[in-house]
């Protein structure tokens, strides 16, 4: 799982604020924001636009990222391949060995 943050106007950053503590605040419709986060394995993600769906007090929100070609956009929709899983496996492996 990555973690991932979203970028959003002023406005709808402190309308969000406000909400962090409130029950019930995931009856609040979704709103706007852009991909804050390069994610690797993939071709630049930064700035893909996507909808932020408030989840109940102490849940971090959902993102779905709007419909589009971008790899990502597939697999967040469909799933990753078991091969992409082994090749992100190598990659945090490969961080873990010291350099020669």
């Amino acid at each position: 799982m990555w973690g991932a943050w979203v970028e959003l106007s002023e406005e709808l950053f402190f309308w969000y604020q406000e909400l962090l503590e409130a029950e019930g605040r995931e009856r609040n419709p979704p709103f706007p924001a852009v991909l804050g986060t390069d994610i690797p394995f993939y071709p630049l993600t930064l700035g893909l636009p996507l909808t932020v769906h408030i989840q109940p007090k102490g849940i971090r929100p959902l993102f779905f990222l709007e419909a589009g070609s971008h790899p990502l956009i597939h697999d967040q929709k469909t799933g990753v391949t078991v091969e992409d899983i082994k090749a992100i496996k190598r990659w945090l492996l490969s961080l873990s060995q010291p350099a020669i």
